[in-house]
């Protein structure tokens, strides 16, 4: 299967979830939001959302500030 993560091509085996995904960037999921195809997607269903080959996924480290 294949994926984009942040425009950066990756191959992964089937079948990934999207709370995979944190592990295959070395990033911790605590500070991650994730996108699929341009749509957000709530950290309560990252382990039933299923990934499709030619998915785009956007990882976004989530920073504080005022």
């Amino acid at each position: 299967m294949q994926l984009l993560i942040n425009n950066t091509p990756f191959s992964c085996s089937d079948p990934v979830r999207l709370s995979d995904i944190p592990a295959l960037l070395n990033m911790s999921a605590d500070a991650l939001a994730l996108a699929v195809n341009q749509t957000i997607v709530t950290r309560q269903q990252w382990p039933d959302f299923s990934l499709h080959d030619g998915d785009q996924i956007d990882a976004f480290s989530l920073v504080a500030g005022g």
